[in-house]
């Protein structure tokens, strides 16, 4: 597995987790510091059978150049995976939050503040689907994340992570939320899968 990341203290992050691993899975990552735009140049042509990009494309103006080193760096027949804000869903938090204007203004802008608390861009599934297609990849479905586990906060109900059983029903609602409609378009985030085609 390769971890590429342009921030140290990201890779550094990175680094300390993997320390807590087995010498045997330590040995099977490598860590890069590259910006995404140059992603194909630091893996030195590489190819993977899966290019994972997780929070990362709604920070960018143009999310073109980094789409397309995702697509150049999967095999053929690999996987293109990309997490990203959704937009259709940027009135919920607001509204939640008894936010109201902010929640009325959500509803047609382009911008909103990302997971990490700075600004960011919103792609919808639909563009990103537009962006990975062009590149030579095929999109197969896509799927809403954090839904209910995003909205306890609001509701006062706290999980218990130390709770297997309590985890284990929870994460078997949100599943079932992700692939169904309408539940997946109310979820903050989106994850589209795409697979490449052959060479």
């Amino acid at each position: 597995m390769t971890l590429l990341d342009s921030s140290p203290a990201m890779l550094d992050k990175a680094r300390q987790r993997l320390q807590r691993l087995p010498a045997e899975v330590q040995r099977r990552v490598t860590l890069l510091q590259a910006d995404g735009e140059n992603a194909d140049e630091a893996v030195g042509g590489q190819r993977f059978a899966a290019v994972l990009c997780h929070g990362v494309l709604g920070y960018l103006e143009q999310p073109g150049p980094l789409v397309d080193q995702l697509c150049r760096c999967a095999a053929p027949g690999g996987v293109v995976s990309i997490m990203t804000g959704n937009p259709k869903a940027a009135a919920v938090r607001p509204a939640l939050e008894r936010r109201w204007d902010d929640a009325l203004a959500s509803f047609d802008a382009k911008q909103g503040m990302g997971v990490l608390g700075l600004p960011g861009r919103d792609y919808t599934v639909e563009e990103v689907s537009e962006l990975i297609q062009s590149r030579g990849v095929r999109p197969l479905d896509w799927y809403g994340v954090w839904l209910f586990v995003d909205w306890l906060d609001f509701s006062g109900a706290e999980l218990d992570p130390t709770d297997a059983k309590q985890v284990e029903a929870t994460a078997a609602v949100e599943l079932e939320a992700s692939r169904r409609d309408p539940y997946r378009h109310l979820s903050r985030v989106f994850h589209l899968v795409g697979r490449k085609g052959p060479a």
